[in-house]
Order: structure tokens, then C-alpha cells, then sequence
């Protein structure tokens, strides 16, 4: 049986499987907002800083329903990583929601 290199704090060990770390993503809208410093901003300003979170972030299943039941799913509808004024544009938007 092969062996399998695992990660102990300051040396390999067998038994113990190494898992790779994920970024936290926020998995509720007042998470991310708060994550941001943005919990006490008009939802204009989180509007503004959401899009541009969105553009380099995908948010879980959680953020997403989050954000939709907190009267930000919009922001979801053209979201595609790194294109997030690309799409809404394509799709006959101003990019602007009120």
C-alpha cells in the first residue's frame, strides 16, 4: 500500500489526509457587508461595492439566496466572473439599478 504524505504542524505524517484551505466566503449578505465595512453604508454605496465583489468572487449557494431575499438578487442576474458590466451591457442593461 502506498503511502500518503499528510500534514502535521512542522512535519509530515502518515494518517492524517492534507485538505486544501478555501477562502471563507460570507455566506449570508450581512456577513460579506460587514467583511466589507460597508453594514452602516446607504444600499447605493454596498450596491456599487457588491458589483465589484461579484466581479472577482463567486458566492455560494447561501450568499446567493442572501442576496436575493435582502433585495440584491440583480446584482446576481448578469453575474459572470470578471465581466460584470460586459454582461449587463450584453444583455440591454444600463448597469444601473434603482
Amino acid at each position: 500500500m502506498k503511502s500518503i504524505q499528510t500534514w502535521k504542524p512542522g512535519r509530515f505524517a502518515e494518517g492524517i489526509p492534507m485538505q486544501r484551505v478555501r477562502s471563507a466566503v460570507p455566506a449570508t449578505l450581512p456577513a460579506l457587508l460587514r467583511t466589507m465595512h460597508l453594514d452602516h453604508s446607504s444600499a447605493d454605496a454596498q450596491k456599487v461595492a457588491l458589483r465589484e465583489w461579484l466581479h472577482d468572487h463567486e458566492p455560494g449557494p447561501a450568499l446567493k439566496l442572501s442576496l436575493r431575499e435582502n433585495g440584491y438578487g440583480l446584482l446576481l442576474e448578469h453575474h459572470t466572473i470578471g465581466s460584470v458590466g460586459e454582461s449587463v451591457h450584453q444583455a440591454g442593461g444600463t448597469g444601473h439599478f434603482s
